[in-house]
């Protein structure tokens, strides 16, 4: 006689979650949109050109994997969204034909060679990133074509604008908390915090990117394991070991400066947590985001400081199947 097993539940009352891998994809496109409207403010109108052309090939590609295999994915956001982190990692001044390429590249090669959503090892941004650093490393550089940019890459009256900005709060604030914790911050931080630097698209407000990434944890859209564990990494080595590299001595690193950058937050927060390339279980995700921002630090240090952060994130990609697995075999061994 066949066993009928029948589902067992709990008591009532029952709730219903409204989450979504759709909503919470789209979700994440919405709170990023304001990083293009101050990209395109202090590029110009040609930053948007960029991220147009990203997404659309991101879509178009999205729309020709899963057409091939009968299953329309379109609709989930994870093209737009994939189209969107690469169009934001490049400048204002790259051809276009780059960004196409990086996200058809990431689409029909990283995402749907292997099965289309949930089924990727590496997350398919930054393997559209990491292609383009590959194959046009003088586009990807941090110079603009923009006509009304300057020598420093941003517009000349907003880089005037900046320091006086910079000036000012980083004065506000020493007058007001350095009293109070003993630590006088020096100009410089806050400026580039805001997004008044130059750099890439969506990456120069770190301020942005950072209120978005509260607004995802907020909604536990995002885990906050991940960017905490590469932050304490990251930071960690670069206190200890990253005086150095200005003649000081050990535990001289420029710990602030290291980490106020929007290129940072935006692999961090926006492409480390990718929940189908990163752990399953939060314990095993504090290790992988160490593992990132320790190697990180390494290929930063000892390497040409570009795009370290994005490397990071794609070799441990290749590590989390082994995070996993050692967890279930923790598991059926009994230990804790």
């Amino acid at each position: 006689m066949k066993e009928s097993r029948i589902p067992l539940v709990g008591s009532a009352p029952f709730f219903h979650a409204a989450s979504s891998t759709a909503g919470d994809i789209w979700t994440a496109v919405l709170v990023l949109l304001p990083c293009l409207a101050w990209g395109t403010y202090a590029f110009g109108w040609r930053a948007l050109a960029v991220v147009f052309c990203s997404v659309a090939a991101a879509m178009v590609g999205d729309l020709m994997q899963s057409g091939f295999r009968g299953r329309f994915e379109l609709g989930d956001g994870s093209a737009a969204l994939t189209g969107l982190l690469i169009g934001y990692s490049m400048t204002a001044g790259v051809p276009l034909h780059i960004p196409i390429l990086s996200s058809l590249f990431a689409i029909l090669v990283v995402k749907g060679a292997f099965g289309g959503l949930g089924n990727n090892w590496m997350n398919p941004a930054l393997a559209g990133i990491v292609f383009a650093t590959l194959n046009w490393p003088g586009s990807m550089a941090w110079i603009g074509s923009d006509p009304r940019l300057g020598a420093a890459g941003v517009p000349e009256s907003l880089g005037s604008f900046a320091a006086s900005v910079d000036a000012g709060l980083t004065h506000l604030f020493n007058s007001g908390f350095s009293p109070i914790f003993g630590v006088e911050l020096a100009d410089g931080y806050i400026g580039p915090l805001l997004g008044l630097r130059d750099g890439r698209i969506g990456e120069t407000s770190g301020f942005l990117l950072l209120a978005a990434s509260a607004i995802l944890i907020g909604n536990r859209i995002l885990r906050w394991e991940v960017p905490a564990s590469i932050f304490a990494a990251f930071g960690t080595l670069t206190w200890i070991f990253g005086g150095m590299r200005t003649e000081n001595s050990f535990f001289s690193g420029d710990v602030l400066g290291a980490l106020s950058h929007g290129s940072f937050f935006l692999v961090a927060f926006f492409m480390a947590t990718d929940p189908v390339t990163s752990p399953t279980r939060r314990s095993r995700s504090l290790w992988y985001g160490a593992g990132i921002g320790s190697i990180a630090f390494i290929l930063g240090y000892f390497g040409t400081r570009f795009d370290a952060m994005g490397a990071a994130v794609l070799m441990m990609n290749c590590f989390v199947p082994a995070l996993d697995g050692m967890w279930k075999r923790r598991k059926e061994g009994g230990a804790a």
